[in-house]
């Protein structure tokens, strides 16, 4: 009896391991299940589940190769959010815009090309905001700039009315802090590159507060802005030469590649585009040598075939091999007599079949 309770108690927990070896949770992951996961765009959930699946499971073999077919469908989606997004952000949507790709993150949490968009948007938005405040700031500038004028002026009519006095006081204090914080705009402008903003702010600092002090302040930082100006220049200009070498350097490697071909006209027209892109390279006439060395060659050469063409009574592959020399040399005089001699031959032949009597 105590041998039978035994067994019995080892097949039960054998039963138990064998049935742990499968969570629940994935034991009730089907094809069924996961194509309902897709239909609402529970991309992430779905990818969870199909990485996870084990071996034991019943549908392993379908749910593994639905995995690939899932993270292409994820794969098109993020794609579809990004590009939402961005035009989103491109009408001036933020809020959409941030909407739109945290909602893509809750159906796909795992994307970091989403996580990266959603970081442009915030950083871009941001930006904006700030490029607001700093055109408020301008404009509350303008008006106190024009607000002290105003005020001197009352104060110069009436130099006895306390009130006035005050006011243009009071008006002072907050153009000159308004100044401070115009400065400050200048430096971040110029910071960022933006050197049109920087001007603005610094041009409207001396209107509210031309004071030695101030005027010292904004002379530095324009100094500094033109000099960032200068090394920016600097750097575009680097960059397009670089840009420039490496397409002179492609464009190179195709003229050879199209005279090692005999692809003449294709090197006559490269040529010509390096030709722009830098006129005084040596390099240049080097190539443009080679190439009319080759042209001439490659013409004598067709000259001669169309000869013997000819003297074969050969008429249209000579006529046509004239015109292939004038494709590449369009004066030459020699191709062109024979193309008028090949022209009247065939005529004639045209003209003698058709007069020529039916044969019985």
């Amino acid at each position: 009896m105590r041998r039978l309770l035994l067994l019995h108690i080892g097949i039960l927990t054998t039963v138990a391991m064998v049935g742990c070896t499968t969570p629940l949770g994935l034991r009730s992951v089907t094809l069924q299940s996961i194509n309902q996961l897709v239909a609402e765009e529970e991309f992430g959930h779905a990818l969870e589940l199909l990485n996870d699946v084990p071996e034991t499971h019943p549908q392993y073999a379908l749910l593994k190769k639905r995995l690939g077919e899932v993270r292409k469908r994820a794969a098109d989606y993020e794609q579809t959010i990004a590009k939402t997004m961005r035009t989103k952000m491109e009408q001036g949507d933020w809020s959409g815009a941030l909407d739109h790709v945290n909602h893509g993150l809750e159906k796909l949490p795992s994307s970091a090309l989403l996580r990266q968009g959603r970081e442009e948007v915030l950083k871009k938005r941001d930006q904006h905001i700030d490029d607001l405040k700093a055109e408020i700031l301008i404009a509350k500038a303008r008006w106190l700039a024009e607000d002290v004028l105003l005020h001197k002026e009352l104060t110069r009519v009436a130099p006895g009315n306390l009130m006035f006095k005050w006011e243009l006081w009071r008006t002072r204090h907050a153009a000159g802090e308004t100044a401070e914080e115009l400065y400050e705009c200048g430096e971040r402008a110029k910071n960022n590159n933006n050197f049109e903003l920087a001007e603005r702010c610094l041009t409207l600092v001396d209107r509210l507060d031309p004071s030695d002090t101030i005027r010292a302040a904004v002379r530095d930082l324009r100094q500094q802005v033109a000099k960032r100006e200068e090394a920016v220049r600097r750097t575009e200009h680097r960059a397009q030469q670089e840009k420039l070498q490496q397409d002179y350097n492609r464009l190179a490697g195709l003229v050879m590649q199209a005279l090692d071909k005999g692809e003449l006209q294709k090197a006559r027209q490269i040529v010509s585009r390096l030709a722009k892109i830098d006129p005084d390279n040596p390099e240049v006439h080097r190539l443009q040598q080679r190439l009319d060395e080759t042209i001439s060659a490659t013409v004598n050469q067709m000259l001669e075939h169309a000869s013997k063409l000819y003297r074969e009574e050969k008429i249209e592959e000579a006529e046509k091999t004239w015109k292939g020399v004038l494709q590449l040399d369009p004066s030459n005089k020699q191709a062109k007599a024979g193309i008028e001699r090949a022209t009247r031959v065939l005529e004639n032949l045209r003209l003698l079949k058709k007069h020529e009597p039916p044969t019985q």
